[in-house]
């Protein structure tokens, strides 16, 4: 599994869960519905509904993928593909739009800031394990 094909799959699983036009809740508000699509989804259930898409799509590719802990750390990597995993990688959503409906006028500086913590780690296990290490390798 290459990086491409990944990415192909997720945002043509991201775009197929925003078709099926999903409302998200207010956390301080139960009563209060957002715009229905994918949008308005906090990182965490917008990641979790396009792997579930993902694996309903190619079940035998994505059977074993989301979150997972990194070894020895108390931080959570988004996406994990594999048992070793193959692949970590962390997710960060672009929008223009924040989840409680106003503009984000910081949007472009967020997506494109890159460190070791949002890079995608290569498909090796000791990438795996250099991520929850201090110092972490570069990518």
């Amino acid at each position: 599994m290459d990086l491409g094909q990944i990415v192909r799959d997720f945002a043509l699983a991201r775009e197929a869960v925003d078709h099926r036009r999903p409302q998200a809740t207010s956390h301080r508000n139960a009563a209060k519905l957002y715009q229905p699509g994918i949008g308005p989804f906090g990182e965490d259930a917008a990641v979790a509904m396009t792997v579930a898409e993902m694996q309903a799509a190619n079940a035998g590719i994505y059977a074993i993928a989301g979150k997972r802990r990194y070894p020895d750390s108390s931080h959570v990597c988004d996406l994990a593909l594999g048992a070793l995993p193959d692949w970590a990688i962390e997710v960060k959503l672009a929008r223009l739009g924040r989840d409680n409906g106003t503009y984000e006028d910081a949007a472009i500086k967020k997506s494109s800031r890159r460190t070791p913590k949002t890079a995608v780690r290569s498909p090796t296990a000791s990438s795996w394990l250099e991520a929850a290490l201090p110092g972490e390798a570069q990518s």
